[in-house]
């Protein structure tokens, strides 16, 4: 009996116990409740916040609020001690957020880091046109921008979040090293390769190009204040479609910065002049890869249509890098002056089959190595 009341007894304390756990649970979720509740914009205006962002800040971006009052900055400043007044008026409101911004100032010092990092102590970087570019003016210690180093350093550079493009100043005043290095610098971005399937809103050769800083007189491209134009190789790239030319370059084993080097050296990335008709060499080259009409044929491509111009181009430089044991000057020369040239050269002046070079073909394998010498 006694044992019997007892059980009884122990089961409603733990019932008792149950029931005030319960309770206390259902206070604190109801407390957290009404914080949340109290969170949303009556206290906070996004849109005013916004503008006076704008105003004071240079702020260049977007503002939000989510459902939790978490508020996300993202975007551009030109400033951080001109944007960290509004952070701390987030803190004081005890306001939850995310700046994702980035300021022009705080991009200036990470391409700095990166140029001292690299051995270029000495260049001086500015702000540029927009909150998302910079100038470089580079001293003495440069050296040639289409060394392995600078090659390097492109790389780097492209991979800085928020840095859209950047312009190449030289101290020396050397106008004709200038022009020589004016060049867009296509570099091996394995990131960018791969991302080249998401990044589908820039366009092929935008997300291929992405490196690419410095716009080049001689190519003829529109100078756009001296900057790289992502939108205007966007443009020039309608009829290519996502991926295509970093896939075919897969398919044939050919390395993606020397394949988007061969297409912007040939064509700029064009498969038709302003009038629609095919670009054409005054040698009968023909499209976006130049072409020969017979290269075409033995290739069974039809060099009018963009895609299988690619795929032609992207196939005879296979079998030129089987040929010559993925001796990529050679199939350069090749591509450009013919292989029954080169075997000839060969034939004749052995390992200097360059002094046999044209002046055309010597400058296209000039132009080519100044982009991916040393890297293949």
């Amino acid at each position: 009996m006694m044992k019997a009341k007892m059980r009884r007894r122990i089961l409603l304390c733990a019932a008792f116990l149950t029931s005030c756990g319960a309770l206390a649970l259902c206070a604190v979720a109801w407390r957290w409740q009404r914080a949340l509740e109290s969170l949303p914009a009556q206290s906070f205006d996004v849109q005013q916040y916004s503008a006076a962002l704008r105003a004071g800040a240079g702020f260049q971006g977007r503002v939000a609020r989510d459902e939790m009052g978490i508020v996300t900055l993202s975007g551009r400043c030109e400033d951080t001690a001109k944007l960290a007044p509004f952070l701390e008026q987030l803190e004081q409101s005890d306001i939850a957020y995310q700046n994702q911004t980035v300021c022009a100032d705080e991009l200036r010092r990470s391409v700095a880091w990166v140029l001292h990092r690299n051995g270029y102590p000495n260049a001086r970087v500015e702000s540029g046109a927009t909150p998302d570019a910079v100038v470089i003016t580079t001293a003495p210690d440069l050296g040639d921008p289409g060394d392995q180093r600078w090659f390097s350093v492109s790389r780097q550079l492209s991979q800085l979040p928020g840095l859209r493009a950047w312009k190449l100043n030289f101290s020396s005043g050397d106008k004709e090293r200038a022009r020589a290095d004016a060049a867009p610098v296509v570099h091996d971005a394995a990131p960018g390769a791969a991302s080249s399937a998401s990044e589908t809103k820039a366009g092929i050769l935008s997300t291929l190009f992405r490196s690419a800083s410095r716009i080049s007189a001689w190519l003829g491209f529109p100078d756009h204040a001296g900057y790289w134009s992502i939108k205007a190789l966007e443009l020039s790239a309608q009829s290519i479609g996502e991926g295509y030319i970093a896939a075919v370059s897969q398919q044939y084993q050919i390395p993606l910065h020397l394949a988007q080097t061969v297409i912007w050296i040939e064509s700029r990335g064009r498969h038709t002049d302003a009038q629609g008709r095919i670009l054409t060499s005054p040698k009968g080259a023909l499209g976006i890869m130049q072409l020969m009409p017979e290269t075409a044929r033995e290739l069974k491509v039809n060099p009018f249509d963009v895609r299988d111009n690619i795929r032609g181009g992207f196939a005879y430089l296979a079998q030129l890098a089987h040929k010559y044991q993925r001796d990529w000057d050679k199939v350069i020369a090749a591509y450009n002056w013919g292989p029954r040239n080169i075997d000839e050269a060969v034939a004749q002046h052995g390992a200097n089959w360059r002094i046999a070079l044209p002046k055309e073909s010597e400058s296209y394998l000039l132009r080519m190595n100044r982009r991916i010498r040393r890297t293949i």
